[in-house]
């Protein structure tokens, strides 16, 4: 099957199930592509990368070089991923809606939105809703697909208060579950110790302090590779393992 004759299918599948009535229609993202083969399970990874006044200069360059590392990496490697990407300051904005990284052909450059606290509380909100929909479009027309894998990026403490920590906890409660009814997985690095109880709170077991974020971005982007050959993903200090995929 061509490309064009299987995006005039998926486009029919859609149709037929009263998802979207064209190709032409507005789609809260694009309709997933198999990538290499038809049973090819697509991992879906998301970055929520912190964009607040504390990443200006050094931080935010060191961030994006690695993010456009690791997706050249994915693209060499052939890995079927879906990459969406969050940035949050005072507020959390989709920077790429969930996309076939085949299609992405520039670099990425986040130096122009920093600023602001860090509203961490935002920025995984908006990963839920964004891995939600995903899934949702997923399990609709049918195509296989692993957990949303998201990957928490900041440089020090959020701005949120204890109540919202506390109904982030409650949302990702019904969305991080073992087994394929589980929506996602994730997964912290942060280059600072303060408020670290909090992100354990969130990611329990599952938050790594490093010492850069582009030592960060260099474990998921590998992590992402464990995921499609069904391994654990080795920390970066040499302290275990993390399981970026567990159905």
């Amino acid at each position: 099957m061509t490309q064009s004759s299987y995006d005039e299918a998926l486009n029919n599948d859609l149709t037929e199930k009263g998802v979207v009535p064209s190709l032409n229609s507005e789609l809260p993202f694009r309709p997933p592509v198999p990538l290499m083969d038809v049973s090819e399970a697509i991992i879906p990874v998301a970055l929520v990368i912190d964009v607040s006044e504390s990443m200006r200069g050094t931080s935010i360059g060191m961030v994006t070089r690695a993010a456009n590392k690791a997706v050249a990496y994915w693209k060499e490697n052939n890995i079927p991923v879906y990459l969406g990407i969050i940035l949050f300051g005072d507020k959390a904005e989709p920077f790429q809606d969930f996309v076939d990284i085949r299609e992405i052909n520039q670099e990425f450059d986040f130096s122009q939105y920093v600023g602001g606290r860090t509203n961490l509380y935002d920025g995984i909100k908006t990963a839920i809703s964004m891995s939600v929909t995903l899934k949702s479009l997923f399990s609709e027309i049918g195509t296989t697909s692993k957990k949303v894998q998201v990957l928490g990026f900041t440089d020090g403490a959020h701005t949120n208060s204890s109540r919202e920590i506390g109904e982030l906890r409650d949302e990702l409660s019904k969305v991080v579950v073992k087994g394929p009814e589980g929506t996602l997985n994730l997964t912290f690095c942060t280059t600072s110790s303060d408020k670290i109880e909090d992100l354990e709170k969130l990611a329990p077991g599952r938050v790594m302090l490093v010492d850069n974020i582009e030592e960060a971005i260099g474990f998921f982007k590998v992590s992402i590779m464990c995921t499609a050959k069904g391994k654990a993903a080795p920390r970066p200090d040499g302290s275990g393992e993390i399981v970026m995929d567990d159905e």
